[in-house]
């Protein structure tokens, strides 16, 4: 029962691959209950299995009777995905299995990373020109390409001084703007 109260999903495997424990968290990720799995063999219930880097792994650990740690992307035999952070320790009885679903995880950083490669779509293509210094200027952190275009000077000139862009104002304005900031 204490198994049961795990988050992660638990698994005991034989040497022979046959599932010789499996938690209610494992059910849960495995999508299949618990008597379908016990006694059978992971070939049996995922055909194919042992032709992905998953099953790999995991026969390398129970050859070399070595633990691993990996995250792993499982496709069901309904086509659907999950991702999990899979921990592999060698026990008397085989492989136990640890693995924890982190599916959201993986899809809230895949949309940041996809949100990111957008504006910096946007940032690296538009005509003004766009930077970002520290709040105390004391560090230029980006310059979009349009400063060279415009201005006709390399970006890497607000990068070693991160003031230099005050250089490009028009004289009788610069004491101005620079008090304003």
């Amino acid at each position: 029962q204490i198994f049961d109260s795990m988050a992660e999903g638990l698994l005991v495997v034989s040497p022979e691959w046959k599932y010789l424990f499996v938690n209610q968290s494992g059910q849960r990720q495995a999508k299949r209950k618990k008597e379908s799995l016990l006694g059978h063999t992971m070939m049996e219930c995922y055909p194919g299995i042992e032709r992905t880097k998953l099953f790999e792994k995991l026969k390398s650990s129970m050859e070399g009777r070595f633990s691993a740690k990996f995250n792993n992307e499982f496709i069901y035999p309904d086509g659907t995905m999950g991702w999990f952070r899979i921990n592999v320790q060698p026990v008397a009885e085989g492989l136990l299995i640890l693995s924890a679903d982190i599916s959201d995880e993986v899809k809230a950083t895949s949309s940041l990373f996809e949100e990111q490669q957008r504006m910096t779509q946007i940032v690296e293509n538009i005509e003004e020109v766009f930077f970002m210094v520290k709040v105390d200027f004391s560090q230029t952190l980006y310059v979009s390409p349009a400063f060279k275009k415009i201005w006709g000077v390399p970006p890497e000139v607000l990068y070693k001084n991160p003031m230099a862009w005050a250089d490009f104002l028009v004289p009788e304005d610069r004491d101005r703007v620079i008090a304003e900031i």
